[in-house]
This record gives structure tokens, sequence and C-alpha cells, in this order.
């Protein structure tokens, strides 16, 4: 009886629990954020005020039209991150590079909405509906495959959270954890070279 009543009052205190991170989290995002987020049509005219899904064979096809790129792949939340997205915005300006903020979900959208209000940047959103997977490590990983990002650790595949991509004409060129000189860690191959 005692192992009933501890199932039951275990059962009832997981139903009420929610767990934020696994996947995109739109459904805890608040209501006046929602009229925000729109599906990406085209690069051309982007709003400064939207975020856009997008999927990885849209921005594949935008990165070939520049000659240099980043995507920067992030988590909101700056205590997620070691740097203000201001700091990339104004290293993308110094080196010549077309910059892409792409959020791997909702969770924290106010406070990279906040960073960003005193300098506006299109913001991109994983678009998780193309792939009917809402568990984070899946859809970044076909993300990141669609960009043709490979990156191996021991002949295994890694999934690049908050780091910024380089790539040249489309093609994926590296890695980098921070764009402060960082190196990506040992023995780590791109595109299985």
């Amino acid at each position: 009886m005692k192992k009933l009543i501890l199932l039951l009052f275990t059962s009832i205190v997981l139903s009420s629990c929610t767990v934020n991170g696994w996947g995109d989290d739109s459904e805890k995002m608040p209501d006046h954020y929602r009229y925000r987020v729109k599906t990406l049509d085209s690069f051309q005219n982007l709003n400064q005020n939207f975020i856009y899904k997008i999927t990885g064979e849209q921005l594949s096809e935008e990165l070939k039209n520049h000659p240099k790129a980043i995507v920067y792949i992030f988590t909101n939340g700056s205590y997620l991150r070691l740097k203000p997205l201001q700091d990339f915005i104004d290293f993308a300006k110094e080196k010549d590079y077309k910059l892409f903020f792409v959020m791997d979900g909702y969770m924290n959208l106010r406070q990279t909405l906040e960073e960003l209000s005193s300098n506006p940047s299109p913001i991109f959103i994983i678009n998780r509906n193309a792939d009917e997977d809402n568990f984070k490590p899946s859809y970044v990983s076909r993300f990141e495959n669609r960009l043709n990002v490979n990156i191996f650790v021991k002949d295994k595949k890694i999934t690049c959270f908050n780091c910024l991509l380089y790539f040249e004409n489309g093609a994926f060129i590296k890695r980098i954890e921070e764009y402060s000189g960082t190196k990506p860690r040992n023995k780590i191959t791109f595109n299985g070279k």
C-alpha cells in the first residue's frame, strides 16, 4: 500500500513538471512574442522586428551568395555565451563577414531580443517543424548536416552548440567556439577529413 501511494504521489509530482531546453520551447513562448515569428520566404527585405524560421537548405543556398559568412547557432540567454551578441556584430563588420544569428530554441528569447534592441540584426530560428522532431540535439544536428557541417571527434560526429561556423561562398571552412581566437578541441576533423 505504501508503495502504491508513493508511486501515485511521484506520478502526480512528475506530471506537473516541465523541462526546458529539450526542444525548441515554442509552446512556452509568451503570446506577445508569437506575432514576431514568421516562416522565411526570402532573404530579400528582412524586417529587423521579426524572427524568421529557417531551414538548413534555405540558409545553405543563401550562404552561396556571400564570399565570407559566419553562422552563429546559439542558445538564448547571455549566461550561456562568453560574448554578448554585439561583439559578434562588431567582429563581423570589422572583418567584412555576413553574419547570421540562428537560435536553437525560444527559451530565454526575451534576453536575446533585449540584447539586440540597440543594434537590431535579422535573427533566425531553426525551423524544427521541417523535420517534425522536437528533440534539440536531433534537429540542430540535421540543420548542420544541411549546411554540410560535419565535425568529428574520434570518428564520432558532434553537434556544435554556441559556436561560430565560417563559410566561404557557401562552403564550410571551420568552426570556432568563440571568435576570440580559441581553438577547436583537439583531434577535430571537418567534413570527415
